[in-house]
């Protein structure tokens, strides 16, 4: 058997909700690997801001013929709606999403960004909600493209569960299968020893065929015996001292297939066959990871530059032979390219017009030519 973790954060998960993981992406793949981990999903709070260095990183493994999955993913707040003049206090559930390919990468970039369009500051901390309808509409183009589980007792699922509203957990799943199709969604268990995980893991395993049905550790450090640390960094926080931090967070670490397995059959009802096929609904997830490179060549946008006529270098002898001191600005007066000679013909110009064509105003315009 092998398992693939479908829910995994880095320090970029601390930018949305603020302080929320001590992992850094290199460090996070070499651990999934001396796990014996077959690949692994990051699925940082609400942004996408990682997902050059994540793409770089799935180069680096395709290059060597690596056969460590890497897939990109995002962990949403999934909200009815939101009204940010309200006042209320709302619920902002987890969802995990995780692209399969580059369609459903654009999809998870569309979905991230109508979420952040709508973010505001709400009862003192930044909200950035996804609502249901932006699924309904997006996921029109995207079905089959993106995998997405119920994620952690944050998310929809397990607050209707735990909260006694089967009804409304049965509507929300059949929601998602909706949205999603029946083989792109999973009810997501995860290994713990606290009483609210463990109750809805027994109600999954009474309830849902293990078909549909995965498994992941939510890890927010790297092992175990980093807890403490981890703790004193989310207590570094002012806003974090009466946060229960031990309750959510002593089983959130990367885990090997057998520590995730043990503690599942030790702390549930759950049996081992259908635990075995938990673990290979992973494999199968991982397997639908597809390989894509997300650089792309540079697209400079043309322009018809309108100029006064004759447009010249109104620069003398000596004045050209100085400016060509400084190698960017020499290059750009006799660039092909007629916008970059327009450009730097124009800044010329007005720095001799100013009396400012002296060497500190040049080495900014050779810094500022060289950027560009």
């Amino acid at each position: 058997m092998a398992f693939f973790n479908g829910h995994t954060h880095d320090e970029y998960s601390n930018i949305t909700t603020g302080l929320d993981s001590l992992n850094k992406l290199p460090d996070l793949v070499a651990r999934a690997k001396e796990l014996g981990l077959m690949g692994m999903a990051i699925t940082n709070h609400d942004n996408l801001s990682e997902a050059i260095d994540i793409n770089r990183m799935q180069k680096k493994l395709h290059k060597e013929n690596d056969p460590f999955v890497l897939a990109i993913g995002d962990e949403i707040y999934l909200v009815p709606g939101y009204d940010p003049t309200d006042g209320k206090k709302e619920r902002y559930y987890h969802f995990i999403l995780i692209a399969k390919d580059k369609i459903g990468y654009d999809a998870l970039v569309r979905f991230s960004s109508a979420a952040w369009y709508r973010s505001t500051v709400k009862n003192g901390k930044r909200r950035v909600p996804t609502l249901m309808k932006d699924i309904e509409d997006l996921m029109q183009d995207a079905k089959g493209h993106i995998i997405a589980t119920s994620a952690c007792l944050g998310g929809m699922l397990p607050t209707y569960v735990l909260g006694g509203a089967g009804d409304l957990a049965k509507q929300f799943m059949a929601w998602c299968i909706e949205q999603f199709g029946a083989d792109d969604f999973y009810v997501e268990i995860q290994p713990s020893n606290h009483s609210e995980q463990i109750e809805f893991n027994n109600w999954v395993y009474k309830n849902i065929d293990p078909t549909h049905v995965t498994i992941a550790t939510d890890a927010h450090y790297q092992g175990k015996d980093d807890f403490p640390i981890f703790e004193a960094f989310l207590r570094s926080d002012e806003k974090n001292q009466k946060r229960e931090v031990k309750e959510f967070y002593d089983y959130a670490y990367l885990m090997s297939e057998d520590e995730a397995r043990s503690i599942i059959l030790s702390t549930t009802n759950i049996n081992d066959v259908w635990l075995d096929q938990v673990f290979e609904n992973t494999t199968k997830i991982a397997a639908q990871i597809e390989f894509y490179d997300l650089a792309q060549d540079p697209r400079i946008p043309g322009a018809s530059l309108e100029r006064p006529a004759g447009l010249a270098l109104n620069l003398n002898s000596e004045e050209l032979q100085f400016v060509q001191d400084w190698p960017t600005i020499k290059w750009a007066l006799y660039e092909q390219d007629e916008q970059t000679r327009y450009c730097i013909f124009t800044c010329l110009n007005a720095l001799k017009e100013r009396g400012k064509l002296e060497k500190k105003y040049l080495d900014r315009l050779e810094e500022e030519f060289y950027t560009f």
